[in-house]
């Protein structure tokens, strides 16, 4: 690769959102291994990544950010374990979540920030039914 080539590789790469570039960064850093390291790696990784899909199937995790500490966050995941959808509500004065003000996150600063941030302070859980009651979703 030519020193072009990594400057234009790096640009593009500065443009991605924090979480996407923790990931390439990992996976650059797994290709210094040697290959029997870089299978464990990657098998333990998707290890990781099935236990929460199965222990975290019928519940959501119910969070604030310091940077939006007025607001409580759930994250609905696709198939894939992705974010699909973040909800928010205000929080009340007590610290409990206003259920009647649940709405989707469009604000994509909004949706990076709270989904990158690393001081996620949980404040409980809710099940996935009780959430869509919630919601009025049958």
């Amino acid at each position: 690769m030519s020193d072009e080539e990594m400057i234009q590789l790096v640009c593009m790469l500065s443009e991605l959102d924090e979480f996407q570039r923790k990931q390439i960064a990992i996976l650059l850093m797994s290709t210094t291994l040697n290959p029997l390291s870089v299978e464990e790696v990657a098998g333990f990784m998707v290890g990781i990544a099935e236990e929460k899909k199965m222990t975290n199937h019928n519940k959501y995790e119910i969070y604030t950010v310091p940077s939006y500490e007025g607001n409580a966050y759930i994250e609905e995941l696709s198939g894939n374990g992705c974010c699909e959808f973040l909800w928010t509500a205000p929080l009340l004065n007590n610290n409990t979540v206003d259920d009647s003000q649940w709405g989707i996150v469009n604000d994509d600063d909004i949706v990076n920030t709270v989904l990158d941030s690393s001081e996620k302070i949980v404040l409980g859980e809710i099940s996935v039914d009780d959430f869509n009651k919630t919601l009025g979703i049958d």
